[in-house]
């Protein structure tokens, strides 16, 4: 598959109505007479016939029916012959609310024998035919991508939540295949200067400047300054960054979206959605969470294998499901307070992968 140069939508297009089944079947009946009846001489007692049996609700797709109950006990006999059975019937179930789904076909990859996803050789913004294959946009936030180089390079400063996406044109069933493999390098760097340096004695002959802390993964404080034949010691240097975004050493998280973790569409600011994840008050509070795995990034080019099983830590489904694929994305570290940090990152050659 190639990037092609049209720009697409993320697969999230209106979906027709679906109409609800049936929802239940009310009887009504038990006919009577106004007619006068004539006293009979010691009628006797007849037993009025059973209560037809109510009919149980249909269910509506995306909703469960409360069946109806069933009808009641035979009806009241009368007295001296007069009088029949009353026929009950009990009201029919009530249907469900059918999900608002995205208009696409879902769409399985069974071909084994093509696992390139994209080696991003043309240059664009999507890829596939958005019709029988794997297909999707592909977009960063905030950090800026560039596709022309026959890579996907992003570059820009992290403060914020950042990462790189593959926007699916629809679900797709990849179980066919074990995982996803990609080539990946990067750098991360801190935009803060080294850590200051400590101040002079004071009196004598003056302590000399502490040395400033390295910025880095592991920033240390600078030195004390060294006191004057009669002064006090200059004071320490300040450390520089010790992490990007909270991680200690620079990484990416790969996450794979599948319809049981996505936000349903009734609570989805993004809807429609295929996912079935209903959150106990919004999209953000943590109920419905992806499966993830952290990848680690070096300057040098790596190939990083990482199967379904691999990813994990999803809600209310710990894993992934293959059959029911909705988004990738390659997440960079934010805590949501810093250090920020610039970043270089470079990916390549996705492929789905039956090692």
């Amino acid at each position: 598959m190639q990037i092609t140069s049209k720009s697409r939508g993320h697969g999230t297009g209106s979906a027709a109505a679906l109409l609800g089944a049936l929802a239940g079947v009310a009887l009504f009946g038990g006919c009577s007479s106004d007619a006068p009846v004539a006293a009979g001489s010691a009628g006797s007692t007849s037993t009025g016939g059973a209560g037809a049996t109510g009919l149980g609700g249909t269910t509506s797709p995306g909703g469960a029916a409360v069946g109806g109950a069933a009808g009641s006990s035979a009806g009241t006999g009368g007295t001296g012959g007069d009088s029949g059975g009353t026929l009950s019937i009990a009201g029919g179930g009530t249907g469900g609310t059918a999900p608002v789904l995205p208009s696409c076909s879902p769409i399985t990859v069974s071909n084994t024998a093509v696992t390139l996803i994209t080696d991003f050789s043309d240059p664009g913004t999507s890829f596939g035919n958005y019709t029988n294959n794997f297909s999707a946009s592909i977009f960063s936030y905030p950090v800026t991508q560039d596709t022309t180089m026959g890579v996907w390079h992003a570059t820009g400063t992290v403060n914020n939540y950042a990462g790189m996406v593959f926007g699916l044109s629809c679900k797709f069933d990849v179980s066919a295949f074990t995982g996803i493999k990609f080539d990946i390098k990067g750098t991360f760097a801190h935009g803060a200067a080294a850590g200051s340096g400590g101040s002079d004695g004071g009196g004598g002959l003056g302590g000399s400047a502490g040395a400033g802390g390295t910025a880095g993964a592991s920033g240390t404080a600078g030195a004390s300054g060294t006191a004057g034949a009669s002064g006090t010691a200059g004071a320490g240097g300040t450390a520089g960054a010790s992490t990007y975004g909270g991680a200690e050493t620079p990484v990416v998280t790969l996450i794979v979206g599948t319809s049981a973790d996505d936000v349903d569409s009734a609570h989805s600011s993004s809807s429609p959605t295929w996912g079935t994840c209903v959150p106990k008050t919004n999209q953000y509070d943590g109920t419905c969470i992806s499966p993830s795995k952290v990848i680690q990034v070096s300057a040098d080019t790596q190939t990083r294998i990482v199967k379904w099983a691999d990813l994990s830590g999803g809600k209310p489904q710990a894993s992934v499901d293959p059959k029911e694929i909705t988004s990738v994305s390659w997440s960079l570290p934010w805590n949501g307070t810093g250090p920020v940090y610039n970043v270089d990152i470079t990916i390549d050659n996705v492929m789905f992968t039956t090692d």
